[in-house]
């Protein structure tokens, strides 16, 4: 199964709204806190955040976005992806 991680910062208000949107989607995802290790971070290639990353099980990279995004776009993102959404 894919996995969508967000890469956030708790000085980043998008970020807490990107969090919003995502749990009142009830969208299952990670939440990696760059703040605790930003070297890693930035080795993986995280320059900004909010960023969305999802990886399938081996944790390939499938698929890459920076930005608050809106409900529709996330949405759509998780059906092409196979995200689980609203706890199917």
């Amino acid at each position: 199964m894919n996995t969508l991680t967000v890469y956030t910062g708790s000085f980043c208000q998008p970020c807490k709204l990107l969090k919003a949107t995502l749990k009142n989607l009830d969208i299952r995802f990670d939440i990696k806190d760059v703040d605790e290790d930003a070297d890693h971070f930035e080795a993986i290639g995280i320059r900004g955040v909010p960023t969305i990353v999802i990886t399938d099980s081996s944790g390939n990279e499938l698929y890459r976005v920076v930005g608050n995004k809106s409900a529709a776009f996330l949405i759509d993102m998780c059906d092409d992806y196979g995200i689980l959404v609203g706890g199917e």
